[in-house]
């Protein structure tokens, strides 16, 4: 609760502080991404009865999914931040976001 109102605060007055949110909605995100990741690989192994387990098998789909989520935010972020690209499309951050459905769709039809 305390952080969706933090960033509802951060977004409702974006239009004072337009450098910083360069950085923040560019930064942000990967970290997100990242701990979403992280945590369902620990989902995973939690729920890890093995691959012929079929909950094991849509965990596995989900975290694979999630991570190609984390590497498209992660080099979008790069594009943005550090190679100063600010709308780089088509880019190799989409390619990773439309591979991450492909699992997520599997983990979603299996489960």
């Amino acid at each position: 609760m305390l952080v969706g109102t933090g960033l509802m605060l951060i977004y409702a007055f974006e239009s004072y502080y337009m450098d910083f949110m360069f950085l923040f909605s560019n930064a942000f995100p990967p970290f997100i991404a990242g701990a979403s990741a992280i945590a369902s690989i620990f989902a995973l192994r939690k729920y890890w009865g093995g691959l012929s387990s079929r909950l094991t098998r849509v965990w596995i789909y989900f975290a694979l999914g999630l991570t190609f989520w984390f590497f498209g935010e992660l080099t979008w972020g790069i594009y943005a931040l550090v190679i100063g690209v600010e709308i780089p499309y088509p880019s190799i951050a989409d390619g990773f976001w439309l591979i991450g459905y492909v699992p997520l769709f599997f983990a979603l039809t299996l489960y």
